[in-house]
């Protein structure tokens, strides 16, 4: 009695990397996600650039662009709010003199990380890149300060180191900028260092 050995399937035809449906279907999925994000993009590039078309320089430094200044001018409003005037003239003054001291702050950092710094508020102009650090498309530029502590908030205890690291800085620059101004020390009752107190006071 002769049996016929089955066939052998082929292994190519089992493989899901091979199977051209498959390849199909990731590739279209992929494509998909990359329309969204570009359609995301574009959307929200626009309407960006229609505010930041009125933005103007807040303080004369080469350390920030204007859109670095305007964002770490949101940034201190939020972080400092307690802290500052609530009069808007008063209050914007303070900001910029924050800005000029944190300017300062960077200025004097090592090439590395001020490259590193630098890098970080570049990639804060872009909502793709600018989602990866924040989990946020829309711009800090355009939040109110209660939006801004909460995506600081998540930042500082997010998963991503990255979210976590971009959040040090943020604190860091500001808070160098505010307690680097001298006229900050007396609201917290700091008299300044005990050497050269005259001169420091």
């Amino acid at each position: 009695m002769t049996t016929s050995n089955p066939k052998p399937q082929s292994e190519k035809a089992d493989s899901p990397v091979e199977d051209p449906s498959r390849r199909r279907l990731l590739t279209s999925s992929a494509a998909a996600a990359l329309a969204l994000a570009g359609g995301m993009w574009v959307y929200q590039s626009k309407d960006e650039r229609v505010i930041e078309e009125d933005l103007v320089a807040l303080i004369d430094t080469p350390v920030f662009d204007i859109h670095t200044q305007h964002l770490l001018a949101h940034v201190c409003s939020a972080v400092l709010s307690p802290m500052l005037p609530e009069a808007v003239p008063a209050r914007a003054e303070r900001i910029n003199r924050c800005l000029h001291y944190s300017a300062g702050y960077c200025a004097g950092l090592p090439d590395y990380l001020q490259e590193e710094v630098g890098q970080l508020f570049e990639l804060m102009k872009y909502p793709p890149s600018r989602y990866l650090i924040t989990s946020e498309w829309k711009s800090p530029i355009g939040m109110s300060d209660e939006q801004l502590l909460t995506m600081l908030e998540k930042m500082q205890f997010g998963d991503i180191r990255l979210q976590r690291r971009a959040f040090t800085v943020f604190r860091d620059v500001v808070m160098a900028g505010y307690y680097g101004d001298r006229s900050s020390w007396s609201e917290l009752s700091y008299p300044g260092p005990i050497v050269d107190f005259k001169q420091n006071g």
